[in-house]
């Protein structure tokens, strides 16, 4: 497919640009001061608290997903050497510290890597890893509204449509991966293996057509995969055929 016409798609229904909000970790009292902008320090010089330390994380990896997306597997090392390098001072609770260790060395593995299906793991990776440590310190993305009702048509007439269906699975299963949410997780694994034909402005055999299949594929896996290890598994390559049917390869 086009890249400039699958990507202007893309932009259009403004496909990995929402940033959640992240809840206060429990660890840390809510001060009820307006927040930073993620990464940066806070008022007056303040260094940035452990919720915008948080924040700046899922802006990276979520800048580093959206770059293998788009097939664009070089432009996901400078997101993810900038999450390998954050330095959290005190800030942090020392009982996060090991998470945060680990989920470092998997982004300075993938800040080097330049193949498409290298960068997508250690994106699925890195997320899992999120999910992981969001599970056990009841904290992370805010998970009100994750589900956020299926983009539906009742029947798919053009590109754009049929691409907001899948931009909303590959939301759902994010969210599901990283919050992490089991309910998003299935609803997007649902919507996956619904059935489905292409609209009819894509001939049969094109390489939209093509691409398309590869994703929903996935679907019967997306719906069975129950633990973080085989969602990450899925979720790498739904980022992969993505990334192939974007950038041409």
């Amino acid at each position: 497919m086009n890249s400039a016409r699958i990507l202007a798609v893309l932009a259009f229904l403004g496909c990995g640009s929402s940033t959640p909000a992240l809840q206060e970790p429990s660890a840390e009292p809510a001060s009820g001061a307006e927040q930073s902008e993620p990464g940066a320090e806070g008022a007056e010089g303040e260094s940035p608290t452990a919720a915008e330390h948080m924040q700046h994380h899922f802006a990276m990896v979520t800048r580093a997903r959206d770059a293998v997306i788009a097939g664009k597997p070089t432009d996901a090392q400078a997101p993810m050497g900038e999450l390998a390098a954050g330095d959290y001072g005190i800030e942090i609770p020392e009982a996060w510290m090991r998470a945060l260790y680990d989920m470092q060395r998997t982004a300075e593995r993938a800040a080097k890597v330049s193949e498409l299906e290298a960068a997508a793991s250690g994106v699925a990776e890195v997320a899992r890893q999120c999910g992981d440590c969001h599970r056990e310190r009841v904290a992370g993305p805010d998970k009100r509204g994750d589900v956020l009702g299926y983009y539906q048509h009742e029947a798919e007439e053009n590109l754009a449509q049929a691409m907001a269906r899948h931009a909303w699975v590959a939301e759902q299963l994010w969210i599901g991966l990283v919050a992490p949410s089991h309910e998003a997780w299935i609803a997007g694994a649902e919507a996956l293996t619904m059935e489905w034909s292409p609209p009819p402005d894509q001939p049969a055999g094109s390489e939209f057509e093509v691409g398309i299949n590869a994703v929903r594929q996935l679907g019967p896996r997306a719906r069975d995969a129950q633990t973080p290890l085989a969602r990450q598994g899925v979720y790498r390559e739904l980022i992969v055929a993505c990334g192939r049917c974007h950038g041409g390869g």
